[in-house]
């Protein structure tokens, strides 16, 4: 080995910095070993300060980095060098095993570097250091022995394929002798001063079971192979099951499932069948013996079960369903262990019953159809249940918020099912008298958090349109009916004692809203019942939502004006107070689910209904308009921009009914509510310190918006006064949702002779408003803009391309096109790509005539930038998925009659330049943009799609995520 590159003494300070030093000299001690880590010296170094009377994390530093060394840098060392390295390790090693003040943890360290060293080194070493751990751990060294034993199967399977190869015949072939060994250990028959535990025989088990044969999950041994070969070994085994310590249960579980889990079948099918059955008898005397304790089956005991008995159920789902004596008291050893109160048991044990649920129904015995699910359901649920002195997740320390619902959303939820399709009327009984009967909220909400769980299944049933040629299915869903509304009945009046529970009743309602639509339904109690709970904040929004629901799928039978009038009153009143409006996604759901409603009345009754649904959040507004004007960024700036969003809603779920007919005499009932709230939104509009909030403007334009989409003729009178507003407030703050608000403007009048001028000059003044932004290569809120502006541009020039012309500004907008192309962000080089394609190749014949003059323009002088700029873009900067629409401008400019020779010559410029992303980086090499360019560019072009992926494998190749050979086969 190499000279030192440092001293021990300057190591040793190193390490004492990395542990105990301030941060600036921790990081710079980490920076430094991690350099030393490198050189030869290291080696020499990491021995010295294992040696002497050195702390612990000096020694644990040292043993690691020789580990380290060994797997990175073993090929380096001369074999003399290698051969002293093992002598001395094994050296270290056994005086560490030998001293009771040595370190354990050390010591494990040392026993990997030495498993690796010697893996490393070959099968004939490998072969020796197995042969002499099992002679230390036969002569009274049993636990050093089985340690290097573990080490030596762990680093051997993890070496690189090819070390792993070699060495796998070696370990194949002692596993037989390192199992009997084992099972000498687990009797008892190996002695040693500092006694052998259980969990070193069972680590050095499971990971010996564990080996994979051939990378595909193939283990070495099968249940039935060990018990017919090892017979002292596996009964050893499950007799650890029993061991007085709960570490060794827990381990002896671990190494039983792994066996079961084997991805090999057994030779024997005999052998294997008896080797379970063994098993099944330990752990169902284990069960016995454990829940006949005071204070009841312990969890690390139950969990053991469980988790021998999944892997049982998973290795022979048939015989865990059969009609066997081991099978029902499998079953029965299940059900007993969901008697302890841990979750860690329950959520393993839901796996048994989905692991037996794969067996088709006809092929289980029948006590493993609804009998044991039935019997599961109590046990089951029980660990669903709010906790006993519940609060608020906040104050809860019985309970984790996260493990609760990921235990019923996830693991529970599809049993659950499981158990409805077998126990039908039985399993909502059971939810119906556990509700009725309960004494705590708990029990109501787990009750109707089963019933929601399988709402799914239970509306099939109680809902079903065909004839029901059977009797008993028809009994089933008159039956499943019966029971709903008697629920629903009973849920639908007085308030819950907890928020969980009216959260619980809210959600109910919500999943079953299509079966209220059945006349026999408390439908008007269930839309009361809910817009009381509104008034609790943490159950508002599932309030809300089920009530939207009820107004979507009961339409119908809320559209008269009796029967919405008290519902709009209520939802007045939970409207009007101040504050609400910051809690914006519930008063949403309200306002949306009234809406839809609404516009089924008759369309005088539907604009009144709309206009007093209004007037809460307009009257509401105008009392907040002076708090946020004095306070922009306010909370009353902050509610504001929640009314607006809520009036913005309104509007949207009222334009249900913009197909009446411009002859027609009603008015449209968005219409009606904007006469009444404009005045106010002209008033924001009109502020210069509203102007200034981003947040209160975005929801103004999103209002404008929907009152441009509502009725194009009606509100045609109300465009100049929006327009305006919006391009104004662009000149002074670029919102992004100004240009959003002129492109539906385009699209709604762009082609309306009477509105075209107003359209021309409100898109010139936006164009004019933000060139700065499009030249500059800001980010941030810029990014946003230059997207609205190329995505309202390409709008314009799309659905009125003779409009768009008359603006004259395409060769401004192409000259300050070149940094958004070049962006990174998606939609700003979405709109602009989208942009430039339809500038050069317009859709329809009279927007190419329109825009010629434009387009010769702006590429007489930009063609040659915009080409270097969209092949620049491809090989670095274009998202990845948007590779194929920058090929599409290219190839309209290789196919234009006018650039079809010029866009040649800037083809070729921007493909040679020097500077082109991947070619510096050696990535893209001379020859493959020749290549590119002779594809790219021979006549006849590549079909549309061909040509799009030309361009992407070229700018795959530049970024590094392909090779040359992309290119091949565009040439055959």
């Amino acid at each position: 080995m190499q000279e030192k590159s440092a001293t021990t003494e300057e190591v040793l300070k190193a390490i004492q910095a990395l542990y105990g030093g301030p941060n600036d000299q921790q990081k710079i001690a980490s920076s430094w070993l991690n350099d030393f880590s490198g050189t030869m010296g290291a080696w020499q170094t990491g021995l010295e300060l294992l040696g002497g009377n050195n702390a612990v994390e000096v020694q644990f530093f040292a043993a690691n980095l020789l580990f380290n060394k060994a797997r990175r840098d073993w090929g380096r060392l001369q074999p003399s060098e290698r051969a002293s390295l093992l002598t001395l390790i094994r050296s270290l090693l056994q005086d560490s095993a030998a001293s009771p003040q040595a370190s354990s943890v050390v010591q494990q360290r040392l026993t990997l570097v030495l498993a690796i060293m010697t893996a490393m080194e070959g099968e004939e070493a490998s072969d020796a250091l197995i042969s002499d751990a099992m002679r230390i751990a036969s002569s009274g060294g049993a636990r050093l022995g089985l340690d290097v034993l573990k080490a030596m199967a762990e680093e051997g399977d993890g070496l690189d394929r090819r070390r792993r190869n070699a060495l796998l015949p070696v370990l194949i072939r002692r596993c037989p002798e390192v199992c009997g060994l084992l099972g000498q250990a687990l009797s008892g028959k190996l002695t040693a001063g500092l006694g052998v535990p259980y969990e070193h025989a069972l680590g050095c088990l499971k990971v010996w079971l564990s080996l994979d044969i051939d990378g595909g999950g193939t283990g070495l041994v099968t249940p039935g192979n060990l018990l017919r070969t090892q017979p002292e070994l596996f009964g050893n085994l499950l007799m650890a099951l029993h061991a007085e310590d709960e570490t060794a249960v827990e381990m002896a579980a671990d190494v039983i499932s792994a066996l079961m889990g084997q991805n090999r079948e057994d030779d024997d099918a005999t052998d294997n069948i008896r080797a379970i059955q063994e098993t099944v008898k330990s752990i169902v005397s284990l069960t016995a013996k454990a829940s006949a304790a005071a204070g009841g089956i312990p969890e690390t005991i139950a969990a053991a079960v469980i988790s021998v008995t999944c892997s049982v159920a998973a290795r022979t789902p048939d015989f865990a369903v059969g009609t066997s004596n081991e099978a029902a008291a499998l079953a029965e050893a299940v059900l007993t262990c969901l008697s302890c109160p841990s979750r860690n048991v329950a959520e393993p044990a839901v796996e048994y019953f989905e692991t037996i649920s794969t067996v088709p129904v006809a092929q289980r015995s029948p006590a493993f159809r609804a009998p044991l699910f039935g019997r599961m359901l109590p046990q089951l649920l029980h660990h669903a249940r709010y906790p006993p002195d519940f609060t608020s997740w906040e104050d809860c320390v019985d309970d984790d918020r996260d493990e609760f619902h990921r235990f019923r959303d996830h693991a529970l939820a599809d049993i659950l099912g499981v158990a409805y399709a077998l126990l039908r009327m039985e399993y909502l009984q059971y939810c119906g008298n556990l509700f009725a009967n309960a004494t705590a909220w708990q029990d109501k909400e787990l009750a109707l958090y089963a019933i929601r769980v399988v709402s799914g299944a239970v509306r099939v049933r109680a809902l079903q349109s065909e004839p029901m040629k059977d009797a008993a299915t028809q009994a089933d869903a008159q039956q499943t009916t019966a029971f709903l509304v008697a629920l629903f009945g009973g849920i639908c009046s007085g308030m819950a004692p907890h928020p969980a529970l009216a959260n619980a009743v809210a959600h109910c309602i919500g999943d079953y809203a299509a079966w209220f639509g059945r006349t026999q339904a408390p439908l008007q109690a269930a839309l009361q019942q809910l817009l009381g709970y509104m008034a609790i904040p943490e159950a508002a929004q599932s309030a809300a939502t089920a009530f939207r629901n009820l107004c979507v799928r009961c339409g119908s039978q809320l559209s008269s004006q009796a029967v919405l009038a008290p519902l709009i009153q209520a939802a007045r009143a939970a409207l009007s107070g101040p504050g609400l409006g910051k809690d914006l996604e519930w008063q949403k759901m309200l306002v949306e689910g009234l809406a839809r409603v609404v516009v089924l009345l008759p369309p005088a009754e539907a604009a009144a209904a709309g206009v007093e649904l209004a007037q809460p959040i307009v009257e509401r507004m105008a009392q907040l308009m002076p708090q946020a004007c004095g306070a922009p960024s306010s909370v009353a700036a902050a509610e504001l921009t929640g009314r607006l969003r809520l009036l913005a809603v309104l509007v949207r779920f009222l334009e249900a009914k913009s197909d009446i007919p411009p002859s027609a005499n009603a008015v449209h009932p968005a219409m009606r509510l904007l006469q009444l709230a404009y005045p106010a939104l002209q008033a924001i509009a009109g502020s210069a310190a509203l102007q200034a909030d981003e947040r209160v403007y975005n929801a103004l334009c999103e209002v404008f918006q929907r009152i441009l989409w509502a009725d194009k003729e009606l509100a045609a009178p109300l465009l100049p006064g929006v327009l305006n507003a919006v391009i104004t407030a662009l000149e002074s703050h670029r919102y992004a949702a100004c240009l959003d608000t002129l492109g539906i403007a385009v699209a709604e009048y762009g082609s309306s002779a009477a509105h075209a001028p107003l359209i021309r000059e409100s898109f010139c003044r936006a164009c004019n408003a933000i060139s700065g932004l499009l030249l500059d290569g800001a980010t941030g809120a810029a990014v946003d803009v230059r997207a609205a502006m190329y995505a309202l541009a390409d709008r314009y020039l799309l659905l009125s391309p003779e409009e768009f012309a008359a603006t004259n500004t395409l060769p401004a907008l192409g000259e300050h096109i070149l940094p958004t192309l070049m962006a990174t962000e998606a939609n700003s080089v979405r709109a602009a790509l989208s942009f430039v394609l339809h500038a050069i190749a317009p859709t329809s014949p009279k927007g190419q005539q329109a825009l010629r003059g434009q387009l010769e323009q702006w590429l007489s002088g930009g063609g040659q930038a915009l080409v270097q700029a969209l092949l620049f873009a491809a090989c670095d900067t274009c998202p990845r998925h948007l590779l194929r629409m920058v090929a599409a401008p290219l190839r309209a400019l290789l196919e234009d009659a006018t650039f079809a020779e010029a866009a040649r010559h800037w083809v070729v410029h921007a493909a040679s330049q020097s500077n082109l992303p991947g070619v510096a980086e050696g990535r893209l090499s001379k020859e493959d943009c020749e290549n590119f360019l002779k594809i790219a560019l021979k006549r006849p072009l590549l079909p549309v799609f061909r040509f799009g992926a030309l361009v992407t494998d070229f700018g795959s190749i530049a970024r590094g995520e392909g090779t040359t050979d992309l290119l091949l086969g565009y040439e055959m």
